[in-house]
């Protein structure tokens, strides 16, 4: 996951388990403390992972520059320390993702840039290594 996800340190990372094929949980800081929680995943396949994402009632899909999609919204129903504004990014035509939470808007914003940077997408090519 490392080699994707380029702007996080996955030393602190942990294995989650959820329906798709790897899931990474970190709990992280902005550059301020605030706490803010990512997941990376990799998923079995392009279709469902943009189904999940766009199947999470109140979040806009939007096509970033390049090749990659955003979805942002914001769930009450999130109860952790780093709280209910999401976010997710994801390749257009390759099935990586990763989500955040955070305890604000401005915080979700400033997430995206601490930790949203993922390898070019035509560098990901082979098989994946377990």
């Amino acid at each position: 996951m490392a080699w994707v996800f380029t702007g996080v340190d996955l030393s602190g990372c942990t294995p989650g388990s959820a329906d798709r094929e790897l899931l990474v949980s970190c709990d992280e800081s902005l550059p301020d403390g605030t706490p803010v929680t990512l997941h990376l995943s990799a998923w079995s396949n392009l279709g469902s992972a943009i189904a999940h994402y766009d199947d999470r009632g109140r979040a806009q899909r939007q096509a970033l520059a390049g090749d990659r999609y955003l979805w942002t919204s914001y769930d009450d129903r999130v109860t952790s320390e780093a709280g209910p504004w999401k976010a997710a990014l994801m390749y257009r035509d390759a099935a990586y993702s990763m989500s955040l939470y955070a305890p604000s808007e401005q915080a979700r914003q400033e997430a995206i840039r601490e930790f949203g940077a993922m390898r070019p997408r035509d560098q990901l090519s082979g098989a994946r290594a377990g």
